[in-house]
């Protein structure tokens, strides 16, 4: 039965079950005891984790640099629409 109990835990750790979830599965007192009985058998958890985060940030970042290309481009229109205003109006500002 034990062995059931903890290769279930095991399992829900390597597949991304969140901790507090598992302590509850598992009838846990504590999340401290879920996770220094789980994490110490999980040797790619940490590897795991940092992948996450660098995929995280790198998410992120792509997100940033979208919106700063997006905003550029939309500077230019408008910098255009206005070059080709000022054109038809001989030159004079367009009326905001």
């Amino acid at each position: 039965m034990h062995d059931g109990r903890h290769g279930a835990g095991s399992q829900a750790f390597a597949a991304g079950v969140a901790p507090k979830v598992i302590q509850a599965m598992l009838g846990h007192s504590s999340l401290r005891m879920t996770m220094d009985t789980y994490t110490s058998i999980m040797p790619g958890l940490e590897e795991a984790a940092a992948e996450a985060s660098v995929d995280l940030v790198a998410k992120a970042m792509e997100k940033i640099k979208k919106k700063k290309q997006d905003k550029e481009a939309k500077d230019r229109r408008d910098s255009a629409e206005q070059e080709a205003d000022e054109d038809d109006d001989g030159g004079e500002p367009a009326a905001a």
